[in-house]
């Protein structure tokens, strides 16, 4: 799997599951050195269970990148940033968003949890 182009994975407190960024958009090439292109998901996986799963997708936040995975100190929900590419002159939009890891293997809930941050410093 593409770790979204760098992304670093990050351990749970409990050491029980791992959180990292996958490259959801495979197929599409312009995405292997375009960042403009990629679009990526958090995803967990379970080292007790060896199971993976998606728990936050660019079709649930409606952001193409889905990045930076910091868990909450109970181990039960991943706290991400969701946002569009950057535009190298008017910066990015960020948001902060949470999902939750407990339950079921299905779909997981996410929710906003931040206002957009409009203010990012564009680089360039």
């Amino acid at each position: 799997m593409d770790g979204g182009h760098g992304y670093l994975p990050n351990w749970s407190p409990d050491g029980h599951k791992l959180a990292f960024v996958v490259r959801t958009n495979t197929s599409d090439h312009r995405a292997d050195k375009s960042y403009q292109a990629l679009q990526c998901a958090i995803g967990v996986f379970n080292l007790q269970t060896h199971q993976a799963r998606l728990v936050a997708t660019p079709a649930q936040t409606g952001q193409q990148w889905n990045i930076n995975p910091t868990w909450s100190a109970q181990s039960d929900r991943v706290t991400f940033t969701a946002l569009n590419p950057v535009n190298n002159v008017l910066g990015g939009m960020p948001r902060y968003w949470s999902a939750q890891i407990n339950g079921s293997t299905g779909e997981t809930q996410v929710i906003p949890i931040s206002p957009i941050f409009s203010h990012v410093v564009a680089w360039g």
